[in-house]
């Protein structure tokens, strides 16, 4: 997303290619965008997460790496765990 790739887009893209997920979500689409939680910023990243499942496409790894206010970020990781697992818990259904 730093580089202005549009997730859907580029998992469109690359479909079965896709052998793991580094994840994060933006609070702007830039070089200079940070993290935020999961589904809280421009990242779509509930669309995206529903759009690996609707392709059928199935990692071998969902990665979180939470780079912004790295000493103190544990509730924005924490947050992102429990949007992840809403998901997840929603599309199994």
């Amino acid at each position: 997303m730093r580089s202005g790739i549009d997730p859907i887009k580029a998992v469109n893209t690359l479909k079965d290619r896709l052998i793991t997920v580094q994840m994060h979500d933006l609070h702007e689409l830039s070089p200079e965008g940070h993290d935020v939680p999961w589904g809280t910023g421009i990242g779509k990243t509930g669309q995206f997460t529903e759009e690996i499942h609707r392709l059928g496409i199935r990692p071998t790894m969902f990665g979180l790496e939470y780079s912004h206010n790295w000493f103190k970020s544990m509730p924005q990781i924490a947050r992102c765990i429990e949007f992840f697992n809403k998901v997840s818990m929603k599309l199994a259904k």
